[in-house]
């Protein structure tokens, strides 16, 4: 995936672009990091995203210092990302620290690029739309990006001529983020950071199921397909989902209210397990692709969309 991105790797070594290329697989196989890919027709990739979470001090390591995203993993910043478990204890506490980073094939002309790019902040915002974010962090590449960003309401930390490397100055690269404390609304931004601390969230395993519909937008008999059981299993899911609902809100709420309060409520969702699910899966990965809009919370139309409790 990240060979589509030399400009991440600048003039890095072949023996370094191997350990960066583990470092960045071992994090998301830990489950540790979540990555979208852009595909053409073809099913060639065009571009990348990756997220992850930082540790307070990782974060202000990477502050503070000159170098870019690649850099700080190839010199053991990985320990500074959270685990699962640590990434849950702080969506459920102070809340958490997220570092996106970006990469592309070198072959797009502007339009494609502009097109790629526009998909990739898409997904972005799609994907985390239920985090208690406590801080944002991203490296961007060129003027007009950044200027996007700062228009947002991010900060830019740093710029081209502060990183220490001169060769990688020449991508023109921007650091660019915002802590909770800063946020104004209505800045676009702002919209990472509407979601505080939840008061519950769903077993894990639940989380996913629940996770397929909110999130992937499949209903019961294609989130059945995509994980390989029977739909009977998702049913006896989605009751379970229900009924954790209810035992921590009200017993006396309806499905279509249970389904209403997960959508206002999106933190009891997060944190998300289905991309280390769909990087175990690749194929499935392909045939079931983000749809970056948010479902409708409306009745669903048959037991296929949703099952009702039993």
């Amino acid at each position: 995936m990240l060979q589509i991105a030399p400009q991440v790797f600048f003039h890095t070594p072949v023996t370094a672009r191997t350990q960066y290329l583990h470092a960045l697989r071992g994090v998301l196989a830990a489950g540790k990091a979540l990555a979208v890919i852009v595909e053409d027709d073809a099913a060639q990739p065009l571009a990348f995203g990756m997220s992850c979470f930082l540790s307070d001090e990782a974060r202000q390591t990477i502050l503070r210092g000159t170098h870019h995203i690649g850099y700080h993993l190839l010199r053991g910043q990985t320990r500074g990302i959270l685990s699962p478990k640590d990434i849950t204890g702080a969506h459920k506490g102070g809340g958490l620290n997220l570092l996106g980073f970006y990469g592309w094939s070198n072959h797009l002309d502007a339009a494609q690029l502009q097109a790629v790019r526009e998909l990739l902040l898409k997904s972005f915002r799609h994907l985390h739309w239920g985090y208690h974010l406590k801080s944002f962090l991203k490296e961007v590449y060129g003027e007009e990006e950044a200027e996007l960003y700062r228009r947002m309401g991010c900060e830019i930390y740093r710029r081209p001529e502060d990183y220490q490397h001169q060769s990688y100055r020449k991508l023109r690269p921007f650091l660019v983020g915002i802590t909770r404390k800063q946020v104004c609304f209505p800045d676009r931004i702002a919209d990472l950071f509407t979601v505080g601390r939840p008061s519950f969230i769903l077993p894990r395993s639940l989380r996913q199921v629940a996770q397929f519909h909110f999130v992937m937008g499949l209903s019961a008999r294609h989130a059945a397909q995509c994980c390989g059981v029977e739909p009977a299993t998702i049913h006896v899911s989605w009751n379970r989902i229900y009924n954790c609902v209810r035992t921590r809100v009200s017993d006396t709420l309806e499905p279509e209210a249970v389904l209403r309060y997960l959508h206002e409520n999106p933190a009891a969702l997060y944190p998300l397990e289905i991309p280390r699910f769909f990087y175990r899966r690749p194929d499935r990965a392909r045939a079931y692709p983000i749809l970056v809009r948010r479902p409708s919370v409306a009745p669903p139309a048959s037991a296929d969309e949703i099952p009702r409790p039993s």
